[in-house]
């Protein structure tokens, strides 16, 4: 999957002050999904197929954590 930040919606709210949210838009083979992301929190919502259900889902703060994984080399 090809993840990119989707800039075509309106401001997100903010969890924290000094904090931004970012909309991403994640392309695979046969879907695209949208998912709301703030890095400094470490939090983000799942998957969805519209960015209107995920910018509710973050307002709703129905996330869960980033789980970072170091490569192995």
């Amino acid at each position: 999957m090809v993840e990119k930040q989707y800039v075509n919606h309106p401001p997100l709210q903010v969890c924290y002050p000094g904090h931004r949210p970012n909309m991403w838009q994640a392309c695979g083979n046969r879907a695209t999904v949208y998912f709301v992301e703030c890095s400094a929190c470490s939090v983000r919502t799942r998957g969805f197929a519209e960015p209107d259900d995920a910018a509710h889902a973050w307002a709703r703060r129905d996330v869960a954590p980033i789980h970072f994984t170091a490569a192995v080399a």
